[in-house]
């Protein structure tokens, strides 16, 4: 057994797999299911390239047996007796409704002929067929496709050393391109050059954040956007002498104060109208008008022009009434010496946690200070009382300069933030009267001594709804942004050893599904998955209340079926919520950011991610050369996951 295997068997020692706690009956294939017929291909080819979604009954389905299906991702193939498709490890090039024999493919005869001279021993399907002339009183063959041959068996695992060039794991510009209908980003490929920072928990989060805001002087900016910001009296350090002098709200007035041009887009969240209010109440709304409000009161006394632009908007430009808003993320500093930090935390109560902390004086003052006070769940592990497992990446160098890009072209948007609620049009006030923001030249930040490749990803989807509820299409990206999912799927095709995944959701995505089968298909190592548990029980979350745990079930039990021993799908037994959104892959690319694995994520709510390759390479636990950052982001993640020393995982 290899050292990554062993380390896999060690590090999750203190987790269990999930698959036994769903009462749900694996999907099962049908010899009598409807397939999809070979109209339908041209169709769903261009769904599939305009990344839409797509769910009509069972013939458009990317799993042949699967009606909830709603990705266009998959083909279906006829593959002896049922129909199957590409995650059921049929070819791509099989037809649907060509029906074929158990076995292999091999000749045999037509008719009965065993007195004619001749044979049909022939291993070539053309060379088989020429011999169909029973006229020329010679045997009569015909060629049978076998099911054997259209489902071949998977690869065994299998270690090699892993891609470490930068380009291989990225977009190109010619994919960036196809993933937004043809329309460039504005955003370069990749960029090289960057200092980049694992960071583990909220708790350094919000340290990093009042670090880079303390830093920020007379003309410089600070940049935040987020699904939830505040509320102002948010303590970002609760474990202080004083957690009342480190109010989130104090940072933010005294950056104004000292010239800094403070600017936000935090979602207009409107569920406290719908029936999740029972869980988040009315913070959403008040957070965001208290960020709001006190922004306009500090704005004037500013003492530099650039101060006095500060602005903070209510930001509702979505999808539908369903989606969100939900990039995470903040950048500050001078124009020419930006850094930025993009992840899955939002700077509210219950993120704050301490990485690899049970003191119970420190659980005690996270209770006091970041979940009670803002509270209203009963649910002990939502409410993120036993702890929160969250990531992110601190970035300096030009994709710093990207990061702040993504925020300036929202800005710049016309499209007013929000048509309705009344209380939210009049917060904002006069859209019209911000000051435009100016573009940051990635090429012309100041250099570090980072070797760290980036590459900022985005969903956008393909419209707003404007006032009358009409398609409005964002600026730029007129027809959507797709590349967290197109990014994704190529990083996962270009994975050789392992793939390692935490996710809130991990719900059914087809395309995600079939990339990872054809991963494991070609020889994978290991696939392991730590997710929020979706169940009615005391270690579970809010999530089982839509039926998550059937969309996980689905997503994920059909791998541990196939490939046994290679797969291992995990949740935390001590109700620690997993917020993360986390891919890491080989010790050599590593992906976090806001987009969860739910088909909102990657078509609906606008999120960002960020990927890192690491260029200055080390020795890794199988004798290749690795990334450092990744490595050592690996190890620091799983020594928080096991309660093992970190250094124990830098060679295991």
């Amino acid at each position: 057994m290899n050292l990554f295997l062993i380390a896999v068997n060690r590090v999750f020692s203190l987790l269990i797999i999930f698959v036994a706690a769903y009462s749900v009956n694996a999907v099962a294939n049908s010899s009598d299911t409807p397939i999809l017929d070979t109209s339908d291909v041209a169709e769903n080819e261009s769904l599939r390239t305009t990344g839409q979604s797509y769910c009509d009954d069972k013939k458009s389905c990317a799993l042949c047996v699967d009606s909830t299906s709603q990705w266009i991702g998959s083909e279906c193939h006829w593959c002896g007796d049922r129909c199957l498709s590409t995650f059921d490890m049929a070819l791509p090039d099989a037809a649907c409704d060509a029906p074929v024999s158990p076995g292999p493919s091999r000749c045999v005869e037509k008719n009965v002929g065993a007195f004619l001279p001749g044979h049909c021993d022939y291993n070539d399907k053309t060379a088989c067929n020429a011999l169909s002339n029973f006229l020329q009183l010679r045997r009569d063959c015909k060629w049978i496709d076998g099911g054997e041959d259209q489902c071949p068996a998977p690869s065994g695992p299998s270690v090699s050393k892993p891609e470490l060039e930068a380009a291989k794991w990225f977009l190109t510009q010619k994919e960036i391109k196809s993933a937004r209908g043809s329309r460039g980003t504005g955003l370069s490929v990749f960029t090289r050059g960057n200092d980049a920072s694992f960071v583990p928990d909220g708790k350094e989060w919000m340290g990093r954040w009042v670090h880079d805001l303390g830093a920020a002087g007379s003309g410089d900016v600070t940049l935040l956007s987020g699904w939830l910001n505040g509320p102002m009296d948010l303590p970002m350090d609760p474990i202080a002498v004083d957690p009342s002098e480190t109010h989130f709200g104090k940072y933010w007035a005294e950056a104004i104060g000292r010239g800094v041009r403070a600017s936000a887009l935090t979602w207009r969240n409107l569920v406290e109208d719908g029936p999740l209010r029972s869980i988040l109440g009315d913070d959403p709304r008040n957070f965001a008008e208290g960020l709001l409000k006190l922004t306009a009161e500090s704005a004037p006394s500013s003492p530099s022009a650039d101060g006095k632009k500060s602005r903070v908007f209510i930001d509702g430009r979505q999808y539908n009434l369903k989606s969100s808003m939900h990039q995470k993320f903040y950048v500050t500093g001078p124009m020419k010496e930006l850094s930025a930090m993009v992840g899955g935390i939002d700077l509210t109560y219950k993120r704050w946690d301490e990485y690899l902390k049970d003191d119970p004086a420190v659980a005690s003052k996270r209770h006091e200070f970041v979940v009670i006070p803002y509270i209203n769940s009963e649910n002990d592990a939502q409410s993120g009382e036993r702890g929160w497992i969250d990531r992110a990446v601190h970035v300096v160098g030009p994709a710093a300069a990207h990061v702040y890009n993504v925020f300036s072209q929202r800005w710049a948007d016309p499209e007013v933030p929000a048509h309705f609620p009344p209380s939210v049009v009049e917060a904002n006030g006069n859209y019209e009267s911000r000051e435009q923001m100016v573009h940051a030249d990635p090429n012309n930040q100041r250099a570090t001594s980072g070797q760290h490749a980036v590459q900022i990803t985005r969903t956008v989807p393909c419209r707003m709804n404007g006032w009358l509820g009409q398609a409005v299409r964002f600026p730029f990206a007129p027809k959507g942004d797709y590349t967290i999912l197109e990014g994704l799927l190529k990083a996962i095709g270009t994975a050789r050893n392992y793939i390692y995944i935490e996710d809130q959701y991990g719900l059914v995505v087809h395309a995600i599904q079939d990339a990872i089968h054809r991963a494991l298909d070609r020889g994978l190592a290991h696939l392991v998955v730590l997710l929020a548990p979706a169940l009615n029980q005391e270690n579970g979350n809010e999530l089982w209340k839509i039926d998550c745990s059937t969309s996980q079930y689905k997503m994920w039990s059909p791998f541990l079926e196939l490939f046994p021993g290679r797969v291992t799908i995990l949740q935390r037994t001590d109700g620690r919520l997993v917020h993360s959104k986390v891919w890491l892959m080989d010790d050599v690319y590593f992906n976090t950011g806001s987009a969860n694995i739910i088909e909102r994520s990657y078509f609906e709510d606008q999120e960002l991610n960020i990927a890192v390759v690491d260029e200055e390479l080390v020795d890794g636990p199988d004798n290749f050369a690795v990334g450092k950052f990744n490595l050592e982001t690996r190890a620091r993640m799983w020594a928080e996951m096991s309660g093992k020393p970190q250094n124990y995982y830098m060679t295991a």
